[in-house]
């Protein structure tokens, strides 16, 4: 398993621990239709993911952004996964996007790009490493009662500095 791996899974528990029970049922649910909407749309046939255009999307969308604080950490664990729909609703939920001119106009993020393979799930990773640097992404894990703790840890197995979270730089995993 891989820290990216890793890392997930700590975020996904905390997203989980946010959700009730049904909550979670409901947001994977949305999630998998969304998928499955995506699929059978002519959308599909499209080289690059266009989640925007979906209407699933435009009517879920409302309460992703209203449940940003859950919802944004769940869609980061599943793009540290390499989750390409995942990027793509993220892309449409904040104002953090990496893309590829940035990729390419950035040495060290087209070297961090290509670690991952170069590729759209790479991207995804690598949007998600980068949103966890964010004082959006501190403001949102300060709402869980461990959440600075589990930021911090997220951030020490993947060897980010979030200038917005005062980590203890002796933080055993």
């Amino acid at each position: 398993m891989t820290n990216e791996n890793k890392a997930a899974n700590k975020i996904a528990g905390i997203s989980a621990r946010a959700f009730k029970l049904q909550e979670m049922k409901e947001f994977q649910s949305s999630y998998d239709n969304l998928i499955k909407a995506y699929e059978v749309s002519s959308l599909a046939i499209l080289s690059t993911i266009n989640i925007k255009e979906l209407s699933e999307f435009q009517e879920w969308k409302p309460y992703l952004l209203a449940n940003k604080e859950k919802t944004m950490p769940l869609l980061v664990s599943k793009m540290l996964n390499g989750d390409i729909f995942a990027f793509s609703i993220y892309k449409e939920l904040t104002l953090h996007t990496i893309d590829y001119d940035i990729v390419h106009s950035n040495k060290n993020i087209d070297d961090e790009l290509k670690s991952y393979g170069g590729a759209e799930d790479g991207l995804a990773i690598v949007n998600a490493r980068h949103w966890l640097e964010t004082k959006e992404s501190a403001e949102i894990f300060s709402n869980f009662s461990d959440g600075k703790r589990v930021e911090c840890e997220v951030n020490k197995m993947l060897n980010i500095h979030n200038e917005f979270v005062g980590c203890s730089p002796n933080l055993d995993n």
